[in-house]
């Protein structure tokens, strides 16, 4: 659906895997299609709704455990794009420093750490 460029739709799928994962106690990919339910929000432009979600979702991501290493990068490169996108959104309005402060943390996490 985000391909075709739905995003609401591209958005209520996201959210209904989230719930679907975390039913069946896979919390790192319910993180992951959280994370992803904001990125559709900013990229449909709806701006209010993707800050109120792409925030919560963001700390939802620290913290996640798993012994698979791979989803973990996974939850990592998500948290990045999810923070790329909320840095666009603030920046946008004007909440520069904000949004600074979120490009700082994806390039910390992602290249730091490397």
């Amino acid at each position: 659906m985000r391909a075709a460029g739905d995003f609401s739709d591209a958005y209520k799928s996201h959210k209904l895997a989230s719930e679907s994962f975390e039913n069946i106690g896979d919390h790192a990919r319910a993180v992951i299609s959280t994370l992803d339910a904001g990125i559709d929000l900013a990229a449909a432009g709806d701006i209010s709704a993707a800050k109120q979600n792409l925030e919560p979702a963001i700390k939802s991501s620290i913290g996640v455990e798993s012994r698979d290493v791979e989803l973990l990068e996974r939850v990592v490169a998500k948290e990045s794009e999810a923070r790329i996108a909320l840095a666009s959104i603030l920046w946008d309005n004007n909440e520069k420093q904000q949004a600074e402060s979120n490009l700082g943390e994806v390039s910390e996490r992602c290249f730091v750490n490397a």
